[in-house]
């Protein structure tokens, strides 16, 4: 999505043949150090929840490129929570979060990243994770959560395309994509989800839910551009693609950020 400032998405869901709905919004890339009326916006809608999908801060542009590691990730989230609009915001609904690079700590990091239990820490800080949650007691942040009763439940699945994530393949620019040096690899053994958290994606899309959301921060479909996605990892959106498929879960939606486009 572009930048929250100026574009947000919002999921009407159907939970009865009575009109009887839950609104779920969310966003991603949000400059923490810009006004963010869209936020207000999106609080007028009064959503049941609001997914940040990723780059929730940028730590590692602006000035804060020029901050040491890893104060200015907390700088970005102080930056962040003195914006009325988000404190209005978290005090009207239920805020669920994955991550991107730019809140993770680095432009186009994975699991390589140096500081990557500092930037967890800071994100659990932020928002709130309870202390017993079990994404406090394993590697990573990816988590599941849950709306609506028994008969409509709706499956949010929040993925973490950046702790576990195998470097990228680079390659020479070329004139299809002069600024980006990022091509698929063909290396299988590499992962974009890691062991872990693809046994804990299975497992979740076993239970019973009537309609599932996929958070992922990067684009899991497109092919055409040249920057980051699935298809740098082929053997891997093929693998997800076929988890759901496999599982054979009806009423699935992803939905992902990053690329500043709606």
């Amino acid at each position: 999505m572009r930048y929250w400032q100026t574009l947000f998405a919002a999921l009407l869901l159907s939970q009865s043949a009575v009109a009887d709905t839950t609104t779920i919004a969310f966003g991603s890339c949000l400059r923490q150090w810009k006004p963010a009326p869209i936020l207000d916006t999106v609080r007028l809608l009064e959503p049941d929840a609001f997914i940040f999908a990723g780059d929730n801060v940028y730590t590692d542009t602006g000035l804060f490129r020029f901050m040491d590691e890893p104060g200015r990730i907390s700088k970005a989230y102080q930056q962040l929570e003195k914006t009325i609009d988000y404190r209005l915001l978290k005090e009207s609904t239920r805020l669920l979060a994955t991550w991107d690079d730019h809140d993770y700590g680095q432009n186009n990091a994975g699991a390589e990243y140096a500081w990557k239990q500092e930037a967890k820490q800071q994100f659990l800080d932020f928002f709130e994770i309870p202390d017993d949650a079990p994404m406090r007691q394993r590697p990573g942040i990816y988590d599941v959560h849950y709306l609506g009763n028994a008969e409509h439940r709706i499956q949010i699945l929040l993925l973490d395309t950046r702790t576990f994530r195998s470097p990228l393949q680079q390659a020479e620019p070329n004139q299809q994509c002069p600024r980006s040096r990022l091509v698929a690899t063909s290396d299988r053994t590499t992962t974009l989800l890691g062991d872990d958290q693809w046994r804990w994606l299975s497992d979740q899309l076993k239970q019973p839910a009537a309609l599932r959301l996929v958070v992922s921060s990067i684009q899991v479909i497109p092919d055409q551009h040249c920057y980051e996605k699935w298809g740098n990892f082929p053997h891997e959106r093929q693998r997800l693609i076929d988890l759901i498929r496999d599982a054979d879960v009806k009423h699935t939606i992803i939905i992902s950020g990053d690329r500043h486009l709606g």
